[in-house]
C-alpha cells in the first residue's frame, strides 16, 4: 500500500488550508497506522483489526467531526481490541 498523500495531487493537500497541520497531521499519521502495512505502529492497529471509519477518510470529514486538536489531548481508540473510529481527542498529554 502507497502513502495515502501520493495519491492527492497538491491542489487536493491545499484545497482545505489545513495541510502541515498539527490537526492534519494526526489525521495523517491515524490513517498510515492503520491503514499501512509498511507503518511501523501498523501491527498494534491495522494488523490488530482496528481501522478509521470510511468516513474519516477524507480530512474535511475528519475535522468537521473532530474540529482542531485542542492544546494538550490526543486522539484514541474508543475500544484498543475492536476494529472502530477513534474518540475526539480525550486523553490529556
Amino acid at each position: 500500500m502507497h502513502n495515502y498523500l501520493f495519491y492527492m495531487s497538491k491542489r487536493q493537500q491545499e484545497k482545505h488550508g489545513m495541510f502541515g497541520t498539527r490537526t492534519y497531521d494526526i489525521w495523517a499519521a491515524m490513517k498510515k497506522r492503520c491503514l499501512n502495512p509498511r507503518h511501523h505502529a501498523y501491527k498494534n492497529y491495522g494488523a490488530r483489526g482496528i481501522s478509521v471509519c470510511e468516513r474519516w477518510n477524507l480530512f474535511s470529514n475528519f475535522y468537521a467531526d473532530m474540529g482542531a486538536q485542542p492544546k494538550g489531548m490526543t486522539l484514541e481508540r474508543i475500544d484498543n481490541n475492536n476494529g472502530a473510529c477513534k474518540t475526539p481527542f480525550p486523553t490529556i498529554v
